[in-house]
């Protein structure tokens, strides 16, 4: 079985912090607007992120993948970069090993076949 791993620094999002609720327990606090966190009307949070392949391939630490917080169409045109946030790689379990690609066979041309054979290919 395969699965991809992430890692995501929700402290590389702009205001994100760390804060105590009423009962003195640890919470992270992030800004809805700098995240761009869509909240729907019936109670869902959602933080949209982007997967993008490395353009460099694997890093020295086998990720293969970036995160970057996808921080909404208006400000991608008004020139914002969006912060990458996070990494990928694929870790294999089990019997599961990376996929590889079959061995390339030769296949003669058509032009060999007509000189070497008398013979109608169909």
């Amino acid at each position: 079985m395969a699965i991809i791993k992430a890692n995501i620094g929700l402290n590389k999002i702009e205001g994100a912090r760390v804060a105590k609720d009423k009962t003195g327990a640890d919470c992270v606090i992030i800004p809805v607007k700098a995240a761009n966190i869509f909240v729907s009307d019936k109670g869902g949070i959602y933080l949209n992120l982007d997967i993008l392949e490395n353009k460099q391939g694997e890093d020295q630490y086998g990720n293969t993948h970036m995160i970057k917080l996808d921080i909404g169409q208006e400000r991608r045109n008004a020139g914002e970069q969006s912060p990458i946030v996070g990494n990928c790689k694929t870790k294999h379990f089990g019997d599961s090993k990376p996929a590889q690609a079959a061995p390339q066979k030769s296949v003669p041309s058509q032009e060999q076949d007509d000189e070497d054979s008398d013979s109608i290919p169909f």
